[in-house]
């Protein structure tokens, strides 16, 4: 590499490391156990390949899928790009709908597997509201909808009919798409104090722990949902505390 060169790959890397130093500094547990909840992650991914040794799981495909997304989430957020590591939590939500709504030992119309393996080509459009309706009258998540409505008067996937985002998943999901289509008050300037460039911002990193946490435990229910053989896994560090959903 020459001299030049090394210059320009100084320059691109040096404001992000040493965004993500101040972000270690302030928030070193979080930082430690985001990172160890993706290397968790990663072996979930591999216990559910070995599992479904078939490859026709679109849970299994779909949480291969988002491992790069939750490790994209992770290392935008401790540089400054926040807009970014929300945007890709918005991935990670979308892909999980997507894993519920086509797995065939749900579906109440018997599943047609071409429905799959067409999305996959990219030949069937589907959108998330029409999943939500959908999923919500699967078995498995009615019995999930029903505990949630007596614990805490909310459910997950049942969708309303008119657009506002009444639900959970709803609410996180019109939160989420604030950030990806960069919404006053929801762009990284916006996340960064008003500072071009990524800037550190104590109440934009703490927001996204929040809402990461909140989509690595909906994922786990989305592959307890589908009635993986999953029993065998740790999802959570022993010393991890991850707050409730709600």
């Amino acid at each position: 590499m020459s001299t030049r060169e090394e210059e320009v790959l100084k320059d691109i890397i040096i404001l992000p490391y040493n965004i993500s130093l101040e972000t270690f500094k302030k928030y070193p547990n979080e930082v430690t156990y985001a990172w160890h909840l993706w290397n968790i992650w990663v072996y979930i991914t591999v216990t559910l390949q070995h599992i479904n040794t078939e490859g026709n799981s679109p849970t299994t495909y779909l949480s291969t899928i988002v491992i790069d997304e939750f490790q994209a989430s992770v290392f935008n957020s401790i540089t400054g790009f926040y807009r970014v590591a929300f945007s890709a939590l918005r991935n990670i939500l979308e892909q999980m709908v997507v894993a519920v709504y086509y797995e065939p030992c749900l579906r109440v119309d018997k599943f047609v597997p071409n429905n799959y393996k067409e999305w996959l080509k990219g030949k069937e459009k589907i959108f998330f509201n029409e999943m939500l309706k959908k999923i919500s009258d699967y078995e498995e998540v009615k019995k999930i909808e029903a505990d949630l409505l007596r614990k805490c008067d909310d459910k997950i996937f049942k969708a309303q009919k008119d657009s506002k985002p009444c639900v959970y998943l709803q609410r996180l999901y019109s939160t989420l798409c604030k950030y990806t289509h960069g919404r006053p008050n929801y762009t990284n300037n916006d996340l960064c104090s008003n500072n071009s460039g990524p800037w550190f911002n104590n109440s934009s990193f703490k927001t996204w722990y929040e809402i990461f946490l909140k989509i690595y435990l909906l994922f786990i229910l989305v592959i307890k949902i589908t009635k993986q053989n999953i029993d065998q896994i740790d999802f959570l560090p022993k010393n991890g505390k991850i707050k409730d959903i709600k």
